[in-house]
C-alpha cells in the first residue's frame, strides 16, 4: 500500500478542515504549511491592491517564508496539496513549499477551495518549483461534506499510473469502453476530467472516443 501524505495551506481555516477530512479518509499524514508571519484577515482583502496577499500574487517570483518543519519527503510515495485559490492559481506560499523539499519522482495530487474560480494555471505555475515530480489537477473541494471528500477519494486522485501497454474498462455516459492503451512515457488516466494524459505521448479525450463505441 501506498503511503500518501496530505500537506496544505490554509489562511482562514476553510482548507483545513478540508485537508483534515481528506487525511483521514485517506488514512494519510497531515502536514501543514505555516508561513512564518501569519496572515490576518486585512491581508486577505483581495479589493486592497496593497493588501499582503495582492502584493503577493501579482509578483509570481515573490515567495513567502514558511516554518521549516524536518519532513522526509522521500517515504512517501503520493503527495496531496491542498490550498485556497486566490487570484485564479496557487498562492505562492506552495511554490515556497514545493521548493523547500525534495519532491524527485514523487506524485503530487492538487486539491483545493475556492470563492468560485477554478484552478487556472495553476499546474504549470508550480511545475517549475517541482520539476521533478509530476502534479496533477485534482477537485475543488468547496462544500467540505464528508461525501465531497468521499468521492474525491475515489475518484479525485485515486489515477492509475502507467507506463507501458494497458487496458481500461470504463463507463461514460452510459457507454461502456475498452479500450487499449500503449504508452512511450507516463501516463495517467484521470477520472475527473475523463482524459487519458500521457506527458510524453497521447491525450486522449473519452468524450471523443466514446462515440466510436456502442
Amino acid at each position: 500500500m501506498s503511503k500518501k501524505l496530505v500537506a496544505f495551506f490554509s489562511a482562514s481555516g476553510t482548507t483545513k478542515k478540508v485537508a483534515q477530512m481528506i487525511a483521514e479518509e485517506a488514512k494519510a499524514d497531515l502536514f501543514e504549511i505555516e508561513p512564518k508571519v501569519p496572515y490576518i484577515k486585512l491581508d486577505l482583502d483581495w479589493m486592497n491592491k496593497k493588501s499582503r496577499s495582492s502584493v503577493e500574487m501579482s509578483d509570481k517570483k515573490y515567495r513567502p517564508a514558511i516554518m521549516k518543519k524536518e519532513m522526509d519527503m522521500s517515504s512517501y510515495d503520493e503527495i496531496l496539496l491542498g490550498f485556497p485559490i486566490w487570484w485564479y492559481v496557487a498562492p505562492t506560499i506552495i511554490n515556497t513549499f514545493l521548493e523547500a523539499y525534495d519532491f524527485s519522482g514523487k506524485k503530487i495530487v492538487l486539491f483545493a477551495t475556492s470563492g468560485g474560480s477554478g484552478f487556472g494555471n495553476t499546474v504549470k505555475e508550480l511545475q517549475s518549483s517541482a520539476s521533478d515530480a509530476v502534479i496533477t489537477e485534482g477537485r475543488l473541494l468547496n462544500c467540505g461534506t464528508k461525501q465531497e471528500i468521499t468521492k474525491y477519494e475515489i475518484t479525485g486522485y485515486n489515477e492509475n499510473l502507467f507506463d507501458k501497454q494497458q487496458t481500461f474498462t470504463i463507463t461514460y455516459k452510459d457507454k461502456v469502453i475498452d479500450k487499449t492503451f500503449t504508452a512511450t512515457g507516463t501516463c495517467t488516466f484521470h477520472m475527473r476530467s475523463m482524459r487519458i494524459r500521457c506527458y510524453y505521448y497521447r491525450d486522449e479525450s473519452l468524450a471523443d472516443l466514446a462515440g466510436s463505441y456502442s
